[in-house]
């Protein structure tokens, strides 16, 4: 009787991953004829099956396939929000916006600025609240410490226990260095141990030791520098393991992830990455952990220039600037601080993997870009004051809402080609085409219009009057002279 048990669960095991490999077959012929919603369905269906046979690394490499084809679009209207509506993103953890995020870098290996947080800020165009750089377990460089203020700008401090866990102990070095750091009397994000979940670093690969030294270092810190702000830093991949080195809410002020806007994977022709959307690199931390802790990007960069590709592609930079820093508002509200990695790590001064140029400060299209990004007030140059004024309210579009006056229309667009653009109607007749990357902004001046009922009607096109993508409608009603 086992044994016909057995075969039968052999037999019905090989027909779903045979059924499996029919979906990504299909999936695939999909997306070659341009029916990229289609090969999205398969993909998630392919996962579908290795999710339900316990294959969960198989599971989400599919969905991230299908993350790469499926259409988003989705309409928004910035408006002026009361303080109470606005907390409903905020955790109340330590040096938190109520609503907004912090902008930050790490510059100190540009030459273009001499490696000037002040001079970057300048090139920028607005000052930034963070700045970032690497450490070691109870060591961050003088330098990094001299240039925090408590009115800004602050340190993010990553601190890497490249000596071992089991050399992480309580005593005199660990207490000395906690009252330096709160000597200073400033919020210092101090990242500590973070990616723990990639192989890539000696103190991945025992998670509950990991977790006790941790925890020692907050305890510490919350006894003798309460400003420090611990941060718990995963990166964004590999996913299965993020969890299982959480220290816990106790111990935690804000969740991190890292993760990088590239061309190719790991320096390989073969390996593109054209097509992965910024957005969907923080997605599973955020599921994870926003509805409880403050989210920080702890660093993260644009290519323009991968190493094995051996040319520069500028226009791609400055079309993922534009996704990766006009998500934030849109889909990650509770996403309180982006740090970008303005480095070349091509240079022979550089660390890190000598794949790729991240710089925004080599090429006058790419700084422009990150000049448009960061320049919306959502992106705080400074400590907010949590009694206000905050930035506008970025709310999504929803039927029978009333517009009045110039609204402030944009949209989150997505899909498998790299530059769509949207178009922007009402009651059919054509009011614009925005191609703002990440935005897709538009003005609606609602005094031109009769007051009533319209309908909105957002499309994403592959280009202007080309083939249609995604569309959506809103019903909406006009107010002329307010409300």
């Amino acid at each position: 009787m086992r044994t016909a048990i057995l075969l039968v669960t052999l037999l019905t095991c090989a027909a779903s991953t045979h059924a499996a490999a029919d979906q990504r077959a299909l999936a695939s012929s999909l997306a070659a004829a341009g029916d990229y919603a289609g090969a999205a369905r398969c993909y998630r269906g392919t996962a579908a099956h290795y999710r339900q046979v316990g294959d969960q690394q198989a599971a989400l490499i599919f969905d991230s396939k299908a993350d790469q084809y499926e259409p988003a679009l989705i309409g928004f209207r910035e408006r002026s929000a009361s303080p109470e509506e606005l907390r409903a993103f905020y955790t109340g953890a330590k040096a938190e916006p109520v609503y907004g995020c912090y902008i930050g870098v790490n510059c100190f290996q540009d030459r273009n600025v001499d490696a000037s947080f002040a001079d970057f800020c300048k090139l920028a165009g607005k000052p930034h609240a963070l700045f970032y750089d690497y450490g070691r377990h109870c060591s961050i460089s003088s330098d990094m410490l001299d240039l925090c203020r408590p009115e800004g700008p602050w340190l993010q401090a990553a601190c890497e226990p490249d000596c071992g866990l089991g050399r992480v102990t309580a005593g005199r070095q660990l207490d000395d260095w906690a009252r330096s750091l709160g000597a200073l009397n400033t919020p210092i994000f101090l990242r500590w141990g973070s990616e723990m979940n990639g192989d890539w670093v000696n103190w991945n690969g025992d998670p509950a030791l990991y977790i006790e030294k941790f925890r020692l270092v907050h305890d510490v810190m919350a006894r003798l520098a309460p400003k420090v702000v611990m941060v718990w830093c995963p990166n964004a991949t590999p996913v299965p393991a993020i969890d299982r080195y959480y220290p816990g809410d106790a111990y935690v002020d804000w969740v991190g992830v890292n993760s990088y806007v590239v061309a190719i994977h790991n320096n390989n022709p073969n390996a593109s990455a054209e097509r992965e959307n910024p957005a969907d690199l923080f997605a599973d931390v955020y599921r994870r952990y926003a509805a409880r802790k403050p989210i920080m990007i702890c660093e993260t960069g644009v290519t323009h220039y991968s190493q094995a590709l051996g040319r520069p592609d500028y226009s791609f930079a400055a079309r993922r600037l534009g996704q990766l820093y006009g998500c934030l508002p849109r889909l990650y509200p509770r996403l309180k601080a982006i740090c970008y990695y303005d480095v070349n790590n091509l240079a022979g001064n550089a660390t890190g993997r000598p794949f790729n140029n991240y710089l925004l400060t080599d090429n006058p299209q790419v700084l422009a870009a990150y000049r448009r990004a960061i320049a919306p007030d959502y992106f705080l140059a400074g400590p907010q004051d949590r009694a206000g004024p905050f930035p506008a309210y970025i709310e999504r579009l929803a039927d029978g809402q009333t517009l009045s006056g110039s609204v402030h229309l944009s949209a989150w667009a997505k899909s498998w080609t790299i530059a769509p653009v949207v178009q922007y109607s009402l009651d059919d007749q054509v009011l614009a085409y925005s191609a703002a990357a990440g935005t897709y902004d538009c003005r609606l001046d609602c005094s031109t219009l009769r007051s009533g009922p319209h309908t909105l009607t957002l499309t994403m096109l592959d280009k202007p009057g080309g083939k249609r993508l995604k569309q959506v409608s809103y019903r909406i009603r006009t107010a002329p002279d307010g409300i």
